[in-house]
Parts: structure tokens; C-alpha cells; sequence
């Protein structure tokens, strides 16, 4: 409130207030909490006022995250993400890396019933659950509670190309946040890079096959035996080039990043993933990835849901699981059918229906690629999920990814 500057030794740490602060009605009392486990930031809850998020691994330079928070809520008007309303920042003189750098930033804080991440969780178990109990007839006609997640689907389709068309249509005069036509260098590169991610992928997963779950050894093996096809998948996507342009996008998009309140969703956590460099993090491209990673989120609820359940019930692990993908089909069919209607006429959508298909698929494959390398570093218990997803995508007979 008082907008501090506090010296430091080799700098000092600044406290601005942001447009939404005087508009956010405090509580005489602030209740704090801290948030449960996190991976790269540390986060308090002031209850019913706001959510602090202090950085702890710093880099110079404008943060994506306030970037975009104060572009979509305070120039876009995008009303479906928390009012940014303040930040902490910290000037830093005679170290490796001088300059600027955010420290925290703190946003409005929303009432809501959870991450999308656990409604879905919610909601697939409870039909899995309700499915089994009636002998499987969910499996062609859902409950309500099952119409209802499938309606919130379709908003979270609606929300996302709304953010979409924001980023898209609000910032031509700031070069941050301008569109750029998607060139033949751009796609040239993202095949690069998927091709290179790939390759190291593939490496990995030989290197550590043999000591790889057991459900998941067979998987690997279908994989790397589908080596050429995974190429010949990458080097046949959006081969005749993209009709579209890039802009800033959300970057780590998925279940967990929106918040259900209510029969709707809010964005949140627009820093992207926090191990890549920060001008990597602010890089344009095709907003379609975000749509690509969301529908990766769906894949990995069904897999921790099936898993959850057939711990109690083993014998009925392949029904489940059938019931499952039944059940993901329709919810991101919804998803994107949504999308594509919001976005119908943005030039960040492609027109031609093709193109549009196959640069979503490229960047369903970039994000699967990306999720096995991933869990075999991180968590190999879960590492049948994303080679499902790669192998998945290379069904079709010419080798190029299917987009579900």
C-alpha cells in the first residue's frame, strides 16, 4: 500500500501497487495461509483478499507472468483471470545477472471449488464408479453428473478461446504482444526442436528401459521399434506451411491452471513452465499449443483415474479404462468444438480446416514427447501414460499424428 523501496546491499526491492488494488475490497482482518506443496514458488493465501506468490528462482527481465496478467486484465478486459494487484520486484547490481527481476507478485484472490484437475478426477471416478455398479450401462449413456462436466468442457473450450482472441486482438501496438504471421522459418524450427526432443527422448527411454514398470516395458518397445514413424509423423505435419499468426500464448496449460468457480473457469499461473529461460517463456507461437496441452490434461486424468480405482477394483481395469477413453472422447470433442467456434474468424486460428488439424496434432505430439521425457526423469511410475499418448498419435497408416 505504501509502495516501499528497500535498499539492499548491490540493490534494492520495490513494492508497486498495480490498477486492481484500490478496486479490491479488504477484510479488516487478513487470515493467512500457506499453500500446500509446490514445486518452484512459494504461495500465501490471504483469505478472502489475495494470493502472494513470491519466485524463487529469479531471472532478469520483464516476468511472462505479470506480462500477461496486467495485458489481459488491465488492457484486454479478459475478465476470466484473478485481478493482478500488486508486484515485488528487485534490482540487483554486481552479480551474473543484473538487472531487474520479479520476486513475487500478488493477485486478487478468487472463491472457487478447485483446480479443473480435480473436477475432473470428480467426475471421471464418479462415472467409472456409477458405470461399474450398473453393469457398465454408463458406458453408452452418462449420467447427469457426467452431462454436466461434459457442459463445463465445452465453457472451458469457450474461456480458453476467449483468452486466445484477447492475446490476439488487443496488443498490435505493443511489441510484446503484437501478432506475427507464422512463417516457414517458424515451422521449420518447431520441427527442428521437436525432432531434437524426440531424438533424446528415444535415447533416454532405450537407456532405461529394463528397469522401467512393468506395465510400461512392453510400451516402450512398441515405441522405439516405431522410430521411423515418429520421424516421418514430425516431418509430415503442417508440411505445406501455416495460413496464421503467433502470439503470446499461456505456455503450461492443462487441468490444473483453471480454477471451476462456480459453472465456469478462471485462468491462472501464466508464467509457463519455470525451468525454461525467460525469453523462451515470452517466445510467440500458435495459441493452439495451450489446446494441445489442455487435451494432454485429459489423458492424464484418465490414466490417474483407472489407476485410483483399479487399486480396489483390478478385475475391472479394462472395462474402466474403456469407459474412460469413452468418456475423454466426448469431453474434448466438447473442448474443441467450443474452441472452434470462439475462435471462428481470429486470425491465430488457422482457416483451413487441415492446416488447423494438423498443427493441433504437431503440438499434441511436441507435448507427449515432452511429458515421457519428463516422467522418465521425474516420476516413472506414470510413464505409461505419455508413451499411450505418442503411440496413440501415430496410428494412422502414413505415420502422421491422429488428433483424437
Amino acid at each position: 500500500e505504501r509502495e516501499a523501496t528497500i535498499p539492499i546491499e548491490g540493490g534494492e526491492i520495490r513494492f508497486r501497487k498495480a490498477a486492481g488494488f484500490a478496486k479490491a475490497a479488504r477484510p479488516e482482518r487478513l487470515v493467512l495461509r500457506r499453500a500446500g506443496a509446490e514445486q518452484s514458488n512459494s504461495s500465501l493465501f490471504f483469505e478472502d483478499f489475495a494470493m502472494l506468490k513470491l519466485y524463487r528462482r529469479l531471472q532478469p527481465g520483464p516476468h511472462p507472468e505479470i506480462e500477461m496478467a496486467r495485458f489481459l486484465g488491465e488492457r484486454a478486459g479478459f475478465a476470466n483471470t484473478p485481478p493482478l494487484l500488486a508486484t515485488i520486484e528487485v534490482t540487483l547490481e554486481g552479480t551474473q545477472t543484473p538487472g531487474e527481476h520479479a520476486l513475487g507478485v500478488l493477485f486478487q484472490y478468487v472463491r472457487n471449488q478447485g483446480d479443473g484437475w480435480t473436477q475432473a478426477l470428480n467426475y471421471l471416478s464418479r462415472h467409472l464408479d456409477d458405470a461399474l455398479v450398473a453393469g457398465g450401462a454408463g458406458s453408452s449413456e452418462l449420467g447427469d453428473p457426467d452431462l454436466f462436466f461434459l457442459a463445463l468442457a465445452r465453457q472451458l473450450g469457450i474461456r480458453t478461446a476467449e483468452m486466445h482472441r484477447a492475446l490476439a486482438e488487443c496488443g498490435a501496438d505493443d511489441p510484446a504482444f503484437a501478432p506475427e504471421s507464422i512463417t516457414t522459418e517458424d515451422v521449420a524450427l518447431w520441427r527442428a526442436e521437436l525432432e531434437r526432443d524426440a531424438a533424446a527422448m528415444l535415447a533416454s527411454l532405450e537407456r532405461t528401459q529394463d528397469a522401467l514398470p512393468e506395465r510400461a516395458r512392453p510400451l516402450a518397445s512398441a515405441l522405439l521399434a516405431r522410430r521411423e514413424r515418429l520421424f516421418a509423423g514430425i516431418k509430415s505435419l503442417v508440411a505445406g506451411g501455416v495460413a496464421a499468426d503467433k502470439t503470446r500464448y499461456h505456455g503450461d496449460f492443462h487441468l490444473g491452471q483453471v480454477l471451476a468457480v462456480q459453472n465456469d473457469f478462471f485462468v491462472i499461473d501464466f508464467e509457463g513452465e519455470p525451468a525454461r529461460p525467460i525469453e523462451t517463456r515470452r517466445r510467440k507461437g500458435s495459441p493452439l499449443r495451450d489446446v494441445a496441452g489442455m487435451i494432454r490434461s485429459f489423458d492424464y486424468a484418465v490414466g490417474a483415474a483407472v489407476r485410483q480405482l483399479a487399486e480396489a477394483r483390478p478385475a475391472a481395469e479394462p472395462r474402466m479404462r474403456q469407459l474412460a477413453e469413452a468418456w475423454r472422447q466426448r469431453a474434448v470433442d466438447g473442448l474443441r468444438a467450443a474452441y472452434r467456434k470462439t475462435m471462428r474468424g481470429s486470425r491465430a486460428y488457422p482457416p483451413n480446416k487441415r492446416q488447423a488439424r494438423e498443427l493441433l496434432q504437431f503440438f499434441m505430439l511436441e507435448k507427449a514427447v515432452y511429458e515421457v521425457s519428463y516422467e522418465l526423469a521425474n516420476r516413472p511410475l506414470w510413464i505409461d501414460i505419455p508413451l499411450k499418448g505418442v503411440l496413440a498419435l501415430l496410428q494412422t497408416p502414413d505415420g502422421s499424428a491422429n488428433g483424437g
